[in-house]
């Protein structure tokens, strides 16, 4: 009978110490799928020698999921963009012949709103067979970055301007030192990066005329009480050439309401 009670003892410990396991497991589970959905990751399970795999979160993100290899590899199109299906094979190829320490590839897939976005996919062998070292199961997430895309095709728009444009462009920080001028605005200046960049916006002027110190002066104060500055200015350039602009600065305004940059034009 004594025996009988330490054992039933044990045995109820142990399905404690399996409860609190298990408990704590489910709260991971969770913790990880609330990660997931907020950061827009899916992840897959690919048993590689029995040719299943395991999907979670796909159908909402990219508006498909897959249980049978053999269908999505036959119907690729279906999924992928023609014009990436070639790239997305290639680096799956190479990490599953041991030659990259793991697959990852950027491409298109189609979403079942008709429309294609854009999706970051990543993954790694995880069982090989000890024998031939054959690929047996592979992890991976995939994450739509669509968003990125177009926040980066947008970007690369707003620099394609800034340096292409026909007016001078030119960013302050909030002390009025410049971090940034595109290239017409230096021809405008007749100075070089080296010669602007990090230096305050009125140690560029090379005139100690008074009304030029009462005109910084007035930019400053328009600047400090309402956020922006328009008016012509008389530029003295190193040659002694004086050039008149007509200036536009405004305020940029961080999430706390305070003044994170200034953006300046000037023709």
């Amino acid at each position: 009978q004594q025996h009988n009670n330490m054992l039933e003892e044990k045995v109820l410990e142990r399905t404690f110490d399996i409860e609190r396991i298990n408990a704590r497991l489910e709260r991971s589970y969770q913790n990880l799928e609330m990660a997931h959905e907020t950061a827009g990751i899916a992840s897959w399970d690919w048993d590689i020698h029995n040719r299943l795999i395991d999907t979670s979160n796909f159908l909402p993100l990219f508006g498909y999921s897959i249980k049978n290899m053999d269908h999505y590899i036959h119907h690729l199109s279906d999924f992928i963009h023609a014009d990436d299906i070639a790239h997305v094979k290639q680096e799956m190829r190479r990490h599953l012949r041991g030659f990259s320490h793991r697959y990852e590839a950027i491409y298109r897939v189609f979403h079942q709103t008709e429309q294609w976005i854009w999706v970051h996919d990543m993954g790694r062998v995880v069982q090989r067979d000890h024998k031939n070292r054959k690929p047996l199961r592979m992890v991976g997430i995939r994450r739509n970055i669509n968003n990125e895309k177009k926040a980066e095709e947008r970007l690369k728009l707003s620099a394609s301007v800034f340096k292409k444009a026909a007016q001078g462009i030119f960013v302050l920080d909030k002390k009025l030192n410049y971090i940034d001028a595109n290239p017409y605005y230096l021809n405008l200046l007749g100075l070089n990066e080296k010669q602007i960049l990090g230096h305050h916006v009125f140690d560029v002027a090379k005139s100690h005329k008074p009304e030029t110190h009462q005109l910084h002066l007035t930019i400053l104060h328009q600047l400090m009480s309402n956020g922006e500055f328009e008016g012509e200015i008389i530029e003295e350039l190193a040659d002694g050439t004086e050039v008149p602009l007509w200036i536009h600065i405004n305020a940029i305004y961080d999430a706390q309401n305070k003044v994170s940059q200034y953006i300046g034009i000037a023709t």
